[in-house]
């Protein structure tokens, strides 16, 4: 059919016929044809011009617009909550308010070239709230990710990934899946040429050319390395190639795998929140932050739709407004800089159940939680997870501490800064189009790796010991603990033959020696409850594991061992 011969019904139906809502206004089909609608004129004018308000609503209806609701919205809560008034362009949602409502209108009249009897100006005063309220509901069938396949809608068309292919494929491929929320379509051609083959057991980017924002990653994860002004930045500078370590790679893989996850917009079974710290600093005392994470973060922006919440308000007794302003639209919220005050069991619902939302003098909203964001988190302070449930919820990423020394630098060599080693200022005017779809490629190629790899969870060894060394509560007890399991333990056999609980808090108080006031603190019980609380945090020992299924206390895992009627505690360490 050709789009000369279409009136606005066939219009509607066909507009699947286009790659894209630009190719299909570009096409400026001839508006005299809408003469052919019952509908079209939607006035008369026999001395005064008059509307009839229902061949309008028609009109509007068989071009395409309806009021959207979520796909979970009962019909009781859409006939009684005030929905959004959206077009349908080519597979393109587009929300109209009552002003861009009437301009599409008004433009539709001069183009279709009715002679002005008066309807412009009528139009003019017209109000469409009446109208508007009486148009269909649907939930226009947004396109959305399944388990095995995700979809990011760029302007030259949409970007299928799966395990095995990347795709570019136009709307009208895809309208019959599903149509594309107009503020999800990112606002920049994609290309897919030169495609690099992956190994998704290894960090992306040492697969792919260097570029701003992939180096940018690898800079900021690496650890005891110094910035060197003088080197080359790229293929042959000592900080790109040589100093790749096993913990780098880790800690990639686990950076890679996360922001996969976040932009594929499909809950697993056991969803998480993604969480970035910094390895080298992860305590109240030293907390500084700086180390590309929020960076890191706030990068997806430009991939999906996005809420930035200041974490601050976590810690602030229960701020009942913090999510206002997220909808079902939301993909991405991101929680920034969270408080030490904050309780990550205060996320548990936001994480893993229906989401509530509330804005200030606003109606609380549920999203369903298939159809909520999914959670990013960024801290500069340790976030307690001492129980299964906040395990579970947590994907831990922790951040190296290079960016922290190039601060330092630039303190004293303004020369020296994040922008010169990348080559320029990231998501800035100085990104050019190849940056931009080098970047692009970068995430999709992480989503893929998602899809392929689940969620890689990195060791994050400093972390780890800073979060356990927090839950001791005394740097020089701790330090006392993780000597004597890591090798005093081996040496004594106690992890073969086990060792009285007595013995080793006599090991513990001879080495800090007769200091009365320090052992009244660190009396027996409050020691081996302690120690029991950091051997069952680590990841590598455990505490009588033979008595486990009795419990996770250590009064539950008691080994009674001598003769009767003089028994006590034993403990074995042994290595999981």
């Amino acid at each position: 059919m050709k789009i000369e011969d279409m009136t606005p019904i066939s219009l509607a139906e066909n507009a699947g016929a286009f790659d894209s809502v630009d190719e299909l206004l570009r096409a400026d089909p001839n508006q005299n044809q809408a003469q052919k609608s019952p509908n079209y004129p939607f006035w008369t004018a026999d001395g005064r011009v008059v509307i009839d308000d229902e061949k309008l609503r028609q009109f509007l209806i068989e071009n395409g617009f309806f009021r959207r609701q979520s796909s979970d919205t009962s019909p009781s809560r859409a006939r009684n909550e005030p929905l959004e008034t959206v077009l349908n362009e080519g597979g393109i949602l587009k929300k109209y308010g009552e002003i861009a409502l009437k301009d599409w209108v008004r433009k539709f009249i001069v183009e279709s070239e009715v002679p002005d009897d008066g309807i412009l100006s009528k139009w003019l005063r017209y109000r469409t709230n009446d109208i508007t309220d009486g148009l269909p509901i649907q939930s226009g069938n947004a396109l959305r990710c399944g388990p095995d396949v995700c979809y990011i809608p760029f302007k030259n068309g949409v970007v299928v990934i799966t395990k095995s292919s990347v795709e570019l494929e136009s709307y009208k491929q895809l309208q019959k899946i599903g149509t594309v929320l107009e503020d999800s379509l990112r606002e920049r051609d994609i290309h897919l040429s030169n495609w690099p083959q992956i190994d998704f057991d290894k960090p992306i980017i040492k697969q792919v050319p260097s570029s701003p924002f992939t180096d940018f990653i690898a800079y900021a994860f690496k650890k005891g390395i110094l910035p060197d002004e003088t080197a080359p930045l790229r293929d042959n500078n000592p900080l790109w190639l040589g100093t790749h370590t096993p913990e780098w790679a880790e800690a990639v893989n686990g950076f890679e795998t996360s922001a996969g996850y976040l932009i594929h917009q499909h809950h697993p079974s056991n969803p998480k929140a993604i969480i970035f710290v910094d390895g080298e600093s992860m305590n109240s005392q030293k907390a500084k932050g700086g180390t590309g994470k929020s960076v890191s973060l706030k990068s997806l922006e430009h991939v999906r739709v996005w809420k930035f919440v200041d974490g601050k308000r976590l810690g602030m007794g229960g701020d009942r407004f913090i999510f206002g302003g997220v909808t079902d639209e939301t993909q991405i919220v991101a929680l920034g800089d969270i408080s030490k005050e904050a309780r990550f069991q205060d996320l548990y619902n936001v994480i893993t159940d229906d989401m509530e939302t509330e804005g200030k003098n606003q109606a609380i909203k549920l999203i369903p939680k298939h159809l909520k964001p999914k959670i990013g988190i960024t801290s500069n302070y340790l976030i307690t997870a001492n129980d299964t449930s906040s395990k579970r919820r947590q994907h831990i990423v922790s951040f190296g501490n290079f960016f922290n020394k190039v601060a330092e630098i630039e303190t004293t060599n303004k020369s020296m800064s994040v922008e010169a080693m990348v080559g320029c200022c990231l998501f800035g005017p100085e990104m050019s189009d190849e940056n931009w779809n080098d970047f692009y490629r970068y995430y999709i190629l992480c989503t893929q790796k998602y899809l392929n790899k689940g969620l890689i969870t990195p060791n994050n060894e400093s972390y780890k010991k800073a979060l356990l060394a927090n839950e001791v509560g005394d740097d020089d007890v701790f330090e006392w603990m993780e000597d004597w399991v890591d090798n005093e333990r081996i040496k004594g056999n106690f992890h073969i033959n086990g060792i009285a609980q007595s013995a080793i808090y006599k090991a513990f108080s001879a080495y800090f020696g007769p200091d009365p006031v320090f052992l009244m603190r660190w009396e027996e019980k409050v020691f081996l409850d302690a120690l029991f609380e950091y051997v069952t945090s680590r990841e590598d020992v455990d505490w009588n594991p033979k008595q486990a299924s009795k419990g996770d206390t250590r009064r539950a895992r008691r080994w009674l061992k001598g003769p009767s009627g003089n028994q006590e505690d034993w403990a074995k360490i042994v290595d999981k």
